[in-house]
């Protein structure tokens, strides 16, 4: 973890000093070797990026000198959609997307999936916040993706409609593809704002074909089959490189 992530309410009113207690006193001694007098990267959730120094240390508390004067890292304008997995699955995507700055991640139960996989608790919103946060520890992100769930793309679509399509350029991994996502065949390949990923076994035919009727196009990942958090890292890799 390289940043503390304060809550407002862990902060004095005008966020020079903090206050560390209780089970977050706990988490923050599991991950960080402290001392009086030592001064850590931080960020306010929801606000700015600094610098604190502990000024004072108890078996109760932890009290900071706090400086926030730099801006968050901005968020990539990028919608995923991606199938909902296994647990430790969606702990990755969650971890992975949040770390490379995906502004909002929808996860889908799609057809190739048990219908129990909808009712996983690690995506309930406490270990979402969770996973989430880990991330934006880690990388000094300061914001929260806005994060949907839905039980079929159908429910997806009905609610999100215009938001997802909008004339926006918008790209579904698609393993029955071989036209590869790259500058010779996406000259605007910067202006994709949407990419859908399916479990490993692929989306099925069904989907792929509402996709393509909401103007999504198909791109292949290759001959490999890919983890679905591997294939999220080379899609997003390939969009800003």
């Amino acid at each position: 973890m390289n940043f503390l992530l304060f809550y407002k309410d862990e902060l004095s009113c005008n966020n020079t000093k903090g206050v560390i207690t209780g089970s977050r006193l706990s988490f923050l001694k599991e991950r960080y070797t402290i001392k009086e007098g030592q001064e850590i990267s931080v960020g306010l959730i929801d606000g700015k990026l600094g610098k604190a120094k502990v000024i004072k240390m108890t078996n109760n508390e932890i009290l900071f000198d706090v400086n926030l004067d730099k801006e968050s890292p901005q968020k990539l304008d990028l919608t995923l959609i991606i199938s909902i997995c296994r647990p430790q699955t969606n702990k990755k995507i969650l971890h992975i997307a949040t770390s490379l700055g995906v502004k909002k991640i929808i996860f889908l139960r799609c057809d190739n999936i048990p219908k129990s996989y909808i009712q996983s608790t690690s995506l309930s919103e406490k270990n979402i916040k969770n996973e989430c946060l880990l991330a934006m520890s880690q990388v000094g992100d300061t914001f929260f993706p806005e994060i949907k769930i839905y039980k079929s793309i159908f429910d997806c679509f009905n609610e999100e409609g215009e938001n997802l399509i909008n004339n926006n350029l918008n790209v579904i991994a698609d393993t029955n593809c071989n036209y590869e996502l790259n500058r010779d065949n996406f000259s605007n390949i910067s202006n994709i704002k949407c990419i859908a990923i399916g479990p490993e076994s692929g989306f099925s035919d069904k989907e792929i074909e509402y996709f393509h009727q909401k103007s999504f196009k198909s791109i292949g990942l290759g001959e490999r089959i890919l983890r679905v958090e591997v294939a999220l890292g080379y899609l997003i890799g390939k969009i800003n490189g």
